[in-house]
C-alpha cells in the first residue's frame, strides 16, 4: 500500500512519465485502429516500431567525417520475379563516402579512376558487414556517377584483385554481366574447395554454390551427348543464355585442367 503522501505525489507528477513517443503511439493505435488488438499486441507494436525507430535514424553523432546513412536490402533477402522494393527488406547501413585513405591515396598520385575501385570496393563491403548489400544503381546515386562506369569499375576490381566483391548483383543472383558463377564453378572443381569455403570467399550461401555446381553438370551433360543449345536449355529448364554461359564456363574450367596438366608435366621431378 502507497503512503497517502506518495499516493499524491504519484498522482501529480506520474503523468509526466507517460509524455513519451511510445505513449503517444499507444494512444494513437487505440483511438485510429480500436480493432487492432488489445493493450499486449499494441505494446508488442510499438516496441518493434521503437526499435525500427532508432535503427533506421540513428543519432548523427554516430557518424564520421565522410560518412552517410543508407538504406541497403538485406542480404538475407531472396529475391523473385516481379518483388517490388516496397516489398523488400531493407537495413540501414552506414558508409564511408570519403575516407582518409581516399585523401591520401589522391595526395600520393593514385587516378581517381583507381580511388574510385577503392570506394565502391569499400562501400560494397561495408553495407554486406553490416547485414546488407548494395545494387549498383545504389552506388551510382552515392557516387553521382551513371550505372555504366559503375559496372567498369566494380568488373575492374574483381578482375584486378581476383574477387567477388559482395553486391546485390552477385549476392542475389541478379543481372546478366556478373562472373561470378565462374569464379564459384572453378574454385569447386578446379581448386577442390568445399562448399562453405566457396560460400565464404564468394559471399553466397552454401546453397547457391550447390545450385551452381548442379547447373554446370546438368548441362555439360547435355551438350556432351549432342544436344543443342535450344535442347539443353529445354532439358535443364534454364534459359539459352544461362545454358550458354555455363558452356563458356565448362570450356574455361577444360583448359585450365589442361594447363595444369601441363604445368606437371613440365616439372624437373
Amino acid at each position: 500500500m502507497m503512503a497517502p503522501k506518495a499516493r499524491y505525489l504519484d498522482a501529480r507528477f506520474g503523468p509526466a512519465l507517460k509524455k513519451t513517443f511510445s505513449s503517444a503511439l499507444a494512444a494513437f493505435i487505440h483511438k485510429e485502429f480500436p480493432h487492432m488488438g488489445g493493450p499486449i499486441v499494441v505494446d508488442l507494436f510499438v516496441q518493434r516500431l521503437e526499435t525500427m525507430v532508432r535503427e533506421f535514424f540513428p543519432p548523427t553523432s554516430c557518424l564520421n567525417m565522410g560518412q552517410i546513412l543508407w538504406f541497403a536490402v538485406a542480404k538475407e533477402e531472396k529475391p523473385s520475379y516481379g518483388k517490388t522494393m516496397d516489398r523488400t527488406k531493407v537495413v540501414p547501413v552506414i558508409l564511408t563516402l570519403v575516407s582518409h585513405q581516399d585523401i591520401k591515396s589522391r595526395i600520393d598520385g593514385l587516378p581517381w579512376a583507381k580511388i574510385r575501385r577503392q570506394v565502391l570496393a569499400r562501400l560494397c563491403q561495408e553495407a554486406y558487414e553490416q547485414g546488407g548489400v548494395l545494387a549498383v544503381a545504389d552506388l551510382a546515386l552515392l557516387n553521382q556517377m551513371t550505372i555504366a562506369p559503375v559496372s567498369r569499375h566494380l568488373r575492374a576490381y574483381q578482375e584486378e584483385n581476383d574477387c567477388i566483391l559482395p553486391y546485390r548483383g552477385t549476392v542475389h543472383d541478379m543481372g546478366r554481366a556478373i562472373t561470378h558463377k565462374g569464379q564459384i564453378c572453378k574454385k569447386r572443381v578446379i581448386e577442390k574447395k568445399s562448399v562453405s569455403e566457396t560460400a565464404q570467399e564468394t559471399h553466397h550461401t552454401p546453397e547457391a554454390v550447390q545450385r551452381y555446381e548442379v547447373n554446370l553438370n546438368r548441362v555439360l551433360f547435355c551438350l556432351q551427348r549432342g544436344l543443342s543449345v535450344k535442347e539443353a536449355s529445354f532439358v535443364t529448364k534454364l534459359s539459352k543464355i544461362l545454358v550458354i554461359e555455363y558452356q563458356n564456363i565448362g570450356q574455361e574450367i577444360d583448359k585450365a585442367k589442361q594447363q595444369e596438366e601441363i604445368d606437371l608435366d613440365e616439372r624437373p621431378f
